[in-house]
């Protein structure tokens, strides 16, 4: 029996652990935007600068304001982080704010505090939010940069927008529990061989 099994086990652990994890990059002109949004040809960045008749300039995926483009927090058992790298550039004196929400697209608000993300001064660097507590909802995504003085020369840099699958840890314990049992099977073949 365990001859049989041997091979099935095998290839379950196996391709549990070497299944290579791609990430899923977002396109960000599918985003709807305001019109100081420029977003590259490729969709991989997106350049925001003040404007002063603007409180915020937005660009969003979520349905509530018409785009129907969403982000799934799982897709096949498989759990995700949102990740994104930004360049916030805000001059000496000036009051302005740059935000990331996770909306939840059933309510259309914010899918929660440890899904935003704020910069009220000049800073980059990268941003992940765990979707995997969000699992099976839609989501959408946006970001702002908000206006709070009369100054119109803070810009922002938004890029490489994407989803990284994570495994869940059924897939780990199947792994190992294939790993563990692939190990068992060939030393007893090794002592029955002596």
């Amino acid at each position: 029996m365990m001859k049989r099994l041997f091979p099935a086990i095998l290839f379950v652990a196996l391709t549990s652990i070497s299944s290579p994890a791609l990430a899923d990059l977002i396109d960000l002109n599918d985003f709807w935007a305001d019109p100081p949004v420029t977003v590259s040809a490729d969709g991989r960045a997106a350049d925001f600068v003040e404007d002063f008749s603007l409180v915020s300039v937005l660009l969003s995926n979520d349905p509530f304001l018409g785009d129907p483009e969403v982000i799934l927090a799982e897709i096949g058992g498989v759990g995700q982080v949102l990740s994104f790298d930004y360049d916030f550039l805000e001059p000496a004196g000036n009051a302005d704010e740059f935000g990331a929400y996770v909306i939840d697209t059933s309510t259309g608000l914010s899918a929660g505090a440890a899904f935003e993300f704020f910069a009220d001064s000049t800073a980059s660097g990268s941003v992940s939010f765990d979707l995997s507590s969000l699992a099976g909802k839609e989501l959408g995504l946006q970001f702002a940069l908000n206006a709070y003085d009369m100054a119109t020369d803070s810009t922002l840099t938004i890029s490489n927008v994407e989803l990284n699958p994570v495994p869940v840890p059924g897939a780990i314990l199947l792994a190992g529990l294939g790993l563990g049992t692939s190990a068992g099977i060939l030393r007893k073949r090794r002592r029955l061989q002596k």
